[in-house]
Formats: C-alpha cells, sequence, structure tokens
C-alpha cells in the first residue's frame, strides 16, 4: 500500500515491501562487491608480479637517471627512468638516428637493436605497473560501491 506522496515501487526487483529497512539490492551489491575484490586482488599481484620480475634482472638505474639514480629498478618510476637513460644513449651512440632509420650496414645495429628491446621491456613494465595500479583503484571503488549498495537501508516508506 502506498502513500500519496510515495510512489508505488511495487515492481521493483528484490523488492520487500513488508519490511523497510532491508537492503534494496543486497545480491547484486554483494556481487559487485565481490567482483572489485577479485579485480584489486588482481591488480596488487600483477604490481607485485611485474616488482618481482623487474627486481630479478638486477638492473640499476644509470647516476643519469631522473628517478631514483643508482637505485635498483623495480617500480614504474626508476624502469621509466632507466628506459629514458638507455633511448639517450642510443640517440648519443647513433648521431640522434632511431631505431627504425638505422641502415643494415650500421655498425650501431645491433646497439640500436639491444638498446630498443631493452627499452620497451623497461616501458613494457611500467605500462604493466600502470594496469594494476588501475586494476587496484577499480576494485577498490567497486568493492566500495557493492557494499553500499548491499548494506544501504531502504527510505522508510511509512512515513
Amino acid at each position: 500500500m502506498t502513500s500519496e506522496n510515495s510512489p508505488d515501487r511495487s515492481w521493483l526487483p528484490m523488492s520487500d515491501h513488508s519490511s523497510p529497512d532491508r537492503p534494496p539490492f543486497p545480491v547484486v551489491g554483494t556481487m559487485v562487491a565481490l567482483a572489485g575484490a577479485v579485480i584489486l586482488t588482481l591488480g596488487v599481484a600483477g604490481w607485485g608480479s611485474w616488482r618481482e620480475e623487474l627486481a630479478s634482472q638486477h638492473i640499476i638505474v644509470s647516476q643519469e637517471g631522473r628517478f631514483f639514480p643508482g637505485q635498483p629498478v623495480d617500480g614504474p618510476l626508476s624502469a621509466f627512468s632507466q628506459a629514458e637513460v638507455v633511448q639517450t644513449h642510443l640517440l648519443e651512440e647513433t648521431d640522434g638516428t632511431p631505431f627504425a632509420h638505422v641502415s643494415e650496414n650500421d655498425p650501431h645495429k645491433i646497439l640500436s637493436i639491444e638498446s630498443t628491446l631493452t627499452r620497451t621491456y623497461l616501458l613494457s613494465a611500467v605500462m604493466g605497473f600502470v594496469m594494476s595500479g588501475v586494476a587496484v583503484l577499480g576494485g577498490a571503488t567497486l568493492t566500495a560501491i557493492g557494499v553500499t549498495s548491499a548494506t544501504r537501508r531502504s527510505p522508510n516508506r511509512d512515513r
């Protein structure tokens, strides 16, 4: 039964009209919270995996690096810093010629290939960290939304 000020919501799914304090969508909210928790966990695991992989390579940021000079490469900023150093040295050795423009007969071809592979590895790790961070943020947000939705109380319709 609805009052004049309260619209009829009997068509809403999972609505319990006998108990106005029951959360309106507890099942959906719980599912969203669980999905968020899984995504958050995967994001944390991804971050740890990238960190472990980089650390296992025993790369040290060059003293010329913008971030963390002399420190192990084990995070996104140190990986980015070392990738910049590799690029700077490559361009110095090839007189500013990027990898794609180094000819087959150029004596710097092997150096160019190795430098580009190293830089690609480091920048891939940076992107891995970024995506892991996005997963952590998105998972935490979904978890909060799901918990809020699952536990939110409906307004008392009799008032």
